[in-house]
């Protein structure tokens, strides 16, 4: 039988919201106006402070425990390859190889006519694919 390496990781996600009313050519050129207002760091107390060019203006306060989870991560003992992650999970980290192919498959779905239905989820996890590609750039 194989031997795996099995690493538990626990999780916690705070978070905070505000809203923003942001007239733009569509819903990823709203976001992007946004996204680029957002300071890097924090203030002293603890607060990031979004302003966009026209004056609006939220803090976020991170302070509430939203979401809990536990995972484990399995990988070959001894190639050290990760051969998946198992336990429900906000956190979708496919590795960019297999983001590339996913992204992929999610073009020639979309581009084909014949899978109507399955164009909203695709458009979600595809764009999901493309952050994910292009966070480090």
């Amino acid at each position: 039988m194989p031997d795996f390496r099995v690493t538990l990781v626990e999780r916690l996600f705070e978070a905070d919201a505000g809203d923003f009313r942001v007239t733009a050519t569509d819903a990823e050129a709203a976001a992007r106006i946004v996204l680029n207002a957002v300071p890097d760091s924090v203030d002293s107390d603890g607060i990031r402070t979004t302003i966009l060019p026209d004056g609006q203006e939220v803090d976020l306060e991170v302070e509430e425990v939203v979401h809990g989870e536990i995972v484990a991560m399995v990988h070959d003992a001894g190639t050290g390859v990760l051969q998946g992650q198992f336990g429900f999970s906000l956190v979708f980290s496919p590795g960019r190889e297999a983001a590339a192919v996913l992204a992929r498959v999610m073009d020639r779905v979309l581009a084909d006519d014949g899978e109507r239905d399955t164009h909203a989820a695709c458009l979600l996890l595809r764009r999901y694919l493309h952050e994910y590609l292009n966070a480090d750039a």
